[in-house]
């Protein structure tokens, strides 16, 4: 799509980058309990990468966009107190939302591991939340993607740890 189409989408922004790596670093343990879709040192490097690209919108690579805001808002729905959801409902959705909106970048572009990483976030995301649709649009998208050959711009997976990857992540989906 076209920057100008990206750019009219609204993205809420980022947070501070001292305020997101210690949400991250707190909260990371609980995010990937029971299902481990980035190691932490892969996570920031994409979100630091983000910051420097850009805080407003994906500054051209959707898939790192995806991954650091689907992240961050289940680190924050991770640390929210019961009871105060719906306090913090616009912020953690907010973060949601930016993931979501450039899911037809996602799905035009060549995927890639971190594409694959943001479908399964959405859907981890989705599925503790009352919209069954989202959950469903979400992990079918992640499932089509499976078939595709993952590389990105930069680095290629050989075809060996490609296969590896593929049947760790079917067998962790599996688990849904």
């Amino acid at each position: 799509m076209a920057a100008e189409g990206i750019a009219a989408r609204n993205f809420k922004p980022l947070m501070p980058l001292h305020i997101a790596r210690r949400l991250i670093e707190n909260s990371f343990a609980e995010i990937m309990q029971g299902h481990q879709l980035i190691p932490l040192s892969h996570f920031m490097m994409h979100l630091d990468a983000q910051y420097t690209a850009s805080s407003l919108d994906p500054a051209g690579n959707p898939a790192r966009w995806a991954v650091v805001n689907i992240i961050v808002a289940l680190g924050i729905r991770s640390k929210t107190a019961p009871g105060s959801e719906a306090a913090l409902f616009d912020i953690t959705n907010g973060f949601y939302q930016n993931a979501t909106k450039v899911v037809p970048e996602l799905i035009l572009q060549r995927p890639c591991l971190a594409s694959i990483q943001a479908f399964l976030g959405m859907a981890l995301f989705a599925r503790d939340n009352v919209d069954i649709s989202a959950f469903i649009m979400s992990r079918s998208l992640f499932e089509s993607s499976l078939g595709l050959r993952p590389h990105c711009a930069r680095g290629r997976l050989n075809p060996l740890s490609r296969r590896a990857n593929l049947l760790t992540v079917r067998t962790r989906l599996g688990s849904y």
